[in-house]
Order: C-alpha cells, then structure tokens, then sequence
C-alpha cells in the first residue's frame, strides 16, 4: 500500500477530476489525503479519501467569488480575470505550501499530486529540503503560450493558419503586458531588468515572496513536477507548436516542439 497526498484549489471544476483519481486509487488498496477546500469534505471522503482542509485564510466557495473576494464587483473584463487570478490562485499559494510542508511532516507520502492550478506545490518544488515525488496533473487543457493557440482562457478555437497566428501572436502579446499578467506567464520582472511596467513588477515581486518560480506561475506548474500530463482523453488532443522545454509527458515522450 502505498500513501499519496492529493491536492486541488477549492474550485469544483479542479476538485472533480482529482476526487476520480482519489477514488481509483483508494479502490487499488492505497492511502489517500487529499487537501482542498472545507466544503468539499462529504465528495472527498464519498470517495474514499481523508480530507484535509485548506487553511481558513485562503479557502474560499468558488460558487460565489463576489462575496469571497469584495472589491471583485467593481472590475470587469481582464482587469475581473487578473484580479480573480491574483486571489484565487496567486495569494493562497505561500498557506497552501505551508499546509502542505505540515501534512508531510506529520505524516510522509510516497508521492504528491497536484493539480496544475495548485500553486502552493511550487515553493515545495524549490525548497531544498527532501520531499517525495511531484506529480502534476492536467486538469484542463494546456495552458502554455503558443503561436497556434489563443491565450488560455478566452474562449477561442485554436488556429495555426496565417490570419490565425497573426491573431494569435497579437492576443499573447496582450496577454504578457497586462497588469499582474507577467506573474502568471512569464515574470521576467522579478529578475530586475527594468524593462516592465512598475505594477508588472509588483506582480512579479509578490509571487516570488510566495515561493513561486521567478520565470512565470504557469510555466512553472507544468515544468517544474517531477512528471506532469493531461487528465483528458486523447480526443481532446491537438497538433500545436509549443514553447521549448515542453514536459516530456506532455508530448509522448518526448520534447517536442510539433505536438503536445
């Protein structure tokens, strides 16, 4: 038997495809604990799984975001998804870590596995303390910058013609310089180069106060993992060219620029 430790934002569209994972390895005779959001204690524990709450600072019921988050009514458009991104995602992630380390130090694991918008595995993933195998797990699609993609999260069908890598290139572009954005995608502020905005910056200062990678949020929850993949069924699978040092097991074994 070996002993796992699972772990999802307080997001059901996160929590159910970890909570599948949490039962089929419970039904092959393992140990699971699984971290997340306190409301989601009766689906975890349905499926076989030791619940383990989210510190109460940074849980939150993603079914009304409004009243978790004030100050989330006066923003629209990308300055709503920036701010929504910042709070859900980006400042939980220091308490999510610390939970986390307390988790394993009360109790080893065999291996972790995160879902890839559970920031808080990424300062465990610098620490240089000893910690088991990290698995990260594609609970979406992949979210990586590409020029055959649109940015993810807008809604729009993949295009690799010549109009659509225009559209593309353009919309990353946008993507990268709005405020907060750099802490997500790239951070290339944190290093001090001087040549970002001062809020791309800030962005960029408060992840890294938060143990994440200085090279982006979202990079680094795919290539940072011990070993990382897709959750999806291979026809949601696409050709697209990605960026350089895509995971190996996002890319059939290989390193792959053609295909993810």
């Amino acid at each position: 038997m070996a002993r796992y430790l699972l772990a999802s934002t307080p997001v059901h569209g996160h929590v159910t495809p970890m909570t599948n994972i949490a039962a089929a390895l419970v039904r092959a005779g393992h140990q699971v604990r699984f971290l997340t959001g306190a409301h989601f204690r009766e689906t975890v524990e349905a499926a076989g799984g030791q619940h383990v709450a989210l510190p109460a600072a940074v849980d939150y019921d993603a079914r009304d975001l409004d009243a978790a988050f004030p100050g989330r009514t006066k923003r629209s458009g990308l300055r709503k998804l920036t701010f929504d991104v910042q709070h859900t995602f980006i400042e939980p992630m220091r308490a999510q870590a610390e939970a986390m380390r307390a988790m394993l130090d009360a109790e080893p694991v065999d291996a972790i596995l995160a879902e890839t918008a559970f920031l808080g595995v990424l300062p465990l993933l610098v620490d240089p303390r000893p910690r088991p195998p990290v698995v990260g797990v594609g609970i979406t699609v992949l979210p990586l910058l590409s020029r055959d993609t649109a940015p993810f999260g807008l809604g729009l069908p993949p295009s690799s013609s010549a109009a659509g890598r225009v559209r593309n290139w353009l919309l990353n572009l946008l993507v990268r310089r709005i405020a907060g954005a750099h802490a997500i995608w790239r951070c290339p502020a944190a290093r001090a180069t001087g040549r970002s905005r001062p809020a791309d910056r800030s962005g960029c200062r408060a992840a890294a106060r938060r143990g994440g990678p200085r090279r982006g949020l979202v990079r680094g929850s795919l290539r940072r993992p011990d070993r990382s993949g897709p959750s999806a069924s291979s026809g949601w699978r696409r050709r697209r060219r990605c960026p350089r040092r895509v995971p190996a097991s996002w890319s059939s074994g290989r390193r792959s620029r053609r295909a993810c």
